[in-house]
């Protein structure tokens, strides 16, 4: 005979039930058995609860029927007394879980600190609620407290919705997930029992394309089907202005002006490999943001995302930028303060595009700006919980932030990333980081939870003389992946080749699904934007393909002809 537990690991999902009548118990019952889901657990904080539960398994004695919010062992004798086979409550209380263990009935307690976590360990508990699970922190946090807690499996209860629980359950410690939007309290005073049975099926078929609880997940989960955007963005748009040729800023004369920024140069890039991207940004509504606004447009990405600041203190960051001639190393000064961006919120988007979006990605260029930074981390929450993968970029600028406030900072948004881009310097100075590069890879991922970690390796022959490579890393193969350097690559501009690489790395997985292709397309565009002037990846899918071809074959022809 399976346990209850076992049982839950098959379902995945225990529908949270608050029953007023009792005479509504074995219609719901009977809904939740017909869309697939033969379980509930009965919150006891009702006057019928006791009533329900009794009925439901004498209707039903092979449903997995559990009473919830039990507070004290009293309710514990009352719930089993009706039928439970299990009891869940919101907190942990030593005296009611000993009492559930000396009668011999399984209870998952709520905890949502390390302290309640050690609580329970003590108290030999294996499996805990973890509630409210969205106002806690979401999949978020729960993967933080995994970390130190490896034994722990864990029922999420709390804001679960089908936007949502396909990425929570991608989380093996996750042994089921509570939920109660298919169970409304407005549905089933209405005998909405059609409604509720329906649900119950998209939230099985949805499952049931999720793997087994305990598998690997793939990095490309979530990566199939169609959605409204490929890749998301969400950052600064800037005006760079740079110096001419071997000239200093100090010295003045002409400056030439472009449109860059970290995020907007991948969201060009993944565009220019042709996939649909939507930069999140707000520009000034006058004549240098509708500049801006034509160079995003000519690099293909959507303005769908893009507000605008109409207010006549409007304007767009900029940054200036000075080439270096060896010993003088390159220099880069911003002037981004009150821009516009740090107006940006989110107030403005459109709800479905936290589900309709594969790839979410931004930077820490962005999170070291405090008036976009709260912004930044809310978006990287609320598309994490709509099932877009998370891909963020360290991108370290001593010259906005010092490396403490980063490490605080992005320490906390890493439990929900997915890919991570990041230097070795960054590794070791930053987070303080010992070992070989790859050990120190493997380490974000393990205590993170990140699927991919890929870190790119430039080497400075000369100002005009560089060359490429990178690593990435796969936590579910357990396998690093390297390609072969680009040497010599003449530098045009060196400015944007790490954003390219980001967009070769993210089209790569969501392509073609290949760690080795992630390697090809991210070296191919690093080393093809060293050779274009701006900060954007001024060059197609073609350029691109073309170039891997001619790397591949070694192809040592002065010309294409």
């Amino acid at each position: 005979m399976k346990s209850v537990t076992d049982r839950m690991a098959e379902l995945k999902i225990i529908p949270v039930v608050t029953l007023e009548d009792p005479e509504d118990a074995v219609p719901l019952a009977s809904a939740l058995i017909g869309g697939g889901i033969p379980a509930a657990e009965v919150t006891f904080r009702t006057e019928g609860a006791y009533q329900s539960i009794q009925a439901i398994s004498k209707a039903f004695p092979d449903m997995l029927v559990g009473a919830g919010t039990v507070l004290n062992p009293a309710q514990v004798d009352s719930a089993a007394e009706a039928g439970a086979k299990f009891i869940v409550s919101p907190g942990l209380d030593p005296e009611t879980v000993l009492y559930c263990q000396k009668i011999g009935i399984p209870i998952f307690p709520g905890c949502v600190t390390a302290g309640e976590i050690q609580k329970a360990i003590g108290l030999g508990l294996s499996v805990l609620k973890f509630f409210p699970a969205e106002q806690s922190g979401g999949l978020g946090a729960l993967k933080a407290l995994s970390a130190p807690f490896t034994q722990i499996r864990w029922m999420p209860t709390g804001g679960i919705n089908l936007n949502n629980i396909g990425t929570y359950l991608s989380f093996p410690k996750i042994l089921a997930c509570g939920g109660s939007y298919m169970v409304g309290k407005a549905d089933i005073r209405a005998k909405n029992w059609d409604k509720i049975t329906e649900l119950c099926r998209q939230t099985v078929r949805l499952i049931q394309d999720k793997p087994e609880s305990g598998e690997p997940v793939s990095p490309a989960a979530g990566l199939s089907g169609k959605k409204a955007y490929d890749f998301v963005a969400l950052g600064e748009s800037l005006m760079r202005l740079s110096s001419a040729p071997d000239q200093r800023i100090s010295g003045g004369g002409s400056f030439t002006a472009c449109i860059g920024g970290s995020e907007l140069n991948v969201c060009s890039g993944m565009a220019r490999l042709g996939c649909k991207s939507g930069f999140i940004t707000c520009l000034p509504g006058n004549e240098i943001g509708k500049f801006a606004l034509h160079e995003i447009q000519r690099m293909g990405v959507s303005r769908e995302l893009i507000s605008i600041d109409s207010e006549k203190d409007a304007r767009l960051g900029v940054y200036y930028s000075e080439g270096g001639a060896a010993p003088r190393k390159p220099k880069v000064v911003y002037d981004r303060s009150h821009s516009s961006a740090g107006k940006l919120d989110l107030s403005f988007l459109p709800q479905s595009v936290y589900s309709d979006t594969k790839i979410f990605h931004t930077t820490g260029i962005t999170l070291a700006l405090p008036p976009v930074r709260k912004t930044a981390v809310e978006a990287i929450k609320r598309f994490h919980a709509g099932g877009a993968l998370i891909s963020f970029d360290v991108n370290f600028r001593a010259n906005l932030w010092d490396e403490q406030t980063a490490r605080q900072v992005l320490t906390e948004i890493f439990p929900y990333v997915d890919i991570l881009f990041i230097s070795e310097e960054s590794c070791r100075r930053m987070f303080q980081k010992t070992g070989t590069l790859r050990e120190i890879m493997k380490s974000f991922a393990a205590e993170f939870n990140i699927r991919i970690v890929a870190t790119s390796a430039r080497k400075v022959i000369s100002e005009k003389e560089h060359a490429w490579n990178s690593t990435v890393y796969s936590a579910e193969k357990d396998e690093f992946f390297t390609g072969t350097p680009y040497s010599p690559i003449s530098v045009a501009d060196r400015i944007g080749s790490g954003d390219a690489f980001d967009a070769g790395v993210l089209y790569g997985l969501l392509a073609c699904q290949s760690e080795r292709k992630m390697i090809d397309y991210g070296n191919a565009m690093a080393a093809l934007k060293c050779t274009v002037p701006g900060d954007l990846p001024d060059f197609d899918k073609e350029d691109v393909e073309q170039l891997m071809e001619l790397h591949k074959s070694n192809d040592q022809s002065e010309m294409i002809r």
